[in-house]
């Protein structure tokens, strides 16, 4: 879903229904950027120090999840439009 709400207000809101919210920023990415998304991807879901920072580890890592989890990715939509 996108909203124009501020992220720490959506959140509050899924906190509110019993869900782990976790917030992901990701600003100017230019070299490498699966690389630098997937780095960013890892430290906003607190995965462990093991994560290989690739596809095959990010679903790993998403499947180990034991708590309904929410990704808020904040200010997104300037790199899901130059990174598609």
């Amino acid at each position: 879903y996108t909203t124009s709400a501020p992220a720490e207000s959506v959140a509050g809101d899924w906190r509110l229904v019993g869900w782990t919210p976790r917030l992901l920023r990701v600003g100017d990415v230019e070299k490498d950027a699966r690389r630098e998304a997937l780095v960013a991807l890892g430290r906003a879901m607190n995965f462990p120090d093991h994560y290989g920072v690739n596809l095959d580890a990010l679903t790993d890592c998403l499947r180990d999840l034991t708590d309904p989890t929410v990704l808020i990715w904040a200010d997104g939509a300037t790199f899901a439009d130059e990174h598609p």
